[in-house]
């Protein structure tokens, strides 16, 4: 009877621990509409379970203040075509203090992207520090570090399909010093 106790008074306080942690980050699910809601620190979600995709096409533009920074990611499906569907699944994690933005894209099948292309792009930029590109094509994903010269908030939008174009995701980045 006492060992049944303690398996229930565990249960029941791994719960709640476990409960308590998920509260304690700021989150934010994003739906295909515009928000002007920047994320300071937390972690952002979107899209949708898809299968297998492929990233067509990545594009920077920024601010001439040097403030604020666009990154435009294009989708296609496993044959990369346009996608034109909503965007396959995609999670970015932001580390406001630390300067540093996660973005991970699993099932994510191949990429016309590479870490060289990306390098170049964001060699002038007035926010970003470095990008750091991996693709795992044995679990199927990528995962982008992007470093930043100061800290920042993210805000994402994810785009449908418009004629020719493809899903896209929009992510701006705010200098926030």
């Amino acid at each position: 009877m006492n060992s049944k106790l303690s398996v229930l008074f565990a249960t029941l306080l791994t719960l709640l621990v476990a409960g308590a942690s998920f509260a304690a980050v700021p989150r934010q699910v994003v739906v295909p509409k515009k928000t002007t809601k920047f994320l300071r620190k937390g972690f952002v979600i979107g899209g949708e379970t898809q299968g297998l995709t492929s990233l067509l096409a990545w594009r920077r533009t920024a601010a001439k203040t040097g403030k604020l920074e666009r990154w435009v990611f294009d989708f296609g499906d496993k044959q990369k075509r346009p996608l034109k569907e909503r965007i396959s699944y995609f999670h970015a994690e932001v580390q406001g203090a630390r300067g540093r933005v996660t973005l991970t894209f699993p099932q994510m099948q191949t990429t016309e992207i590479t870490p060289q292309y990306i390098a170049q792009k964001v060699l002038g930029s007035p926010l970003v520090k470095s990008v750091d590109m991996t693709y795992d094509p044995e679990d199927v994903s990528m995962n982008l570090q992007i470093q930043f010269k100061r800290p920042v908030a993210l805000r994402a939008t994810e785009l449908p399909p418009k004629g020719e174009k493809s899903s896209r995701l929009v992510l701006d980045f705010k200098a926030l010093r």
